[in-house]
C-alpha cells in the first residue's frame, strides 16, 4: 500500500515538473517571439513566407528544449551523485570520527 502511494506521489511530481517545464519553455518562446516581432515584420515585408517564420520559431523552440534537457539532465545527475555521499554522512556518528 505504501509503495503504491509513493509511486503515485512520484508520478504526480513528474507530471507537475513536466507542466511547469512546458509552461516556462512556452512563455520563453512566446516572449522571444513578441520581442522580435519587428524583425519578423521586416522579414514579411521582404517577402519571406509564413512557413519560413514558423520554421524559425520552431527551431528556437527546439534549441530551448534541448538546452533545458541538457541542463535538467545535468542537474539530475548532480543530485544523484550527491545522494551517495549524503547516505555515507548519515551513517557516520560522532564517536566514529573522534575514535581515530
Amino acid at each position: 500500500m505504501l509503495l503504491v502511494a509513493r509511486t503515485n506521489l512520484f508520478s504526480d511530481r513528474i507530471r507537475l515538473a513536466f507542466v511547469a517545464s512546458l509552461s516556462v519553455a512556452g512563455l520563453t518562446i512566446y516572449t522571444a517571439t513578441v520581442e522580435k516581432s519587428r524583425e519578423y515584420v521586416i522579414l514579411k515585408v521582404e517577402e519571406f513566407t509564413n512557413r519560413f517564420l514558423y520554421r524559425v520559431v520552431f527551431e528556437q523552440s527546439l534549441v530551448t528544449s534541448a538546452l533545458g534537457f541538457v541542463l535538467g539532465t545535468t542537474l539530475l545527475m548532480a543530485l544523484i551523485a550527491a545522494s551517495i555521499p549524503v547516505r555515507r554522512l548519515a551513517q557516520i556518528g560522532p564517536v566514529t570520527v573522534f575514535k581515530g
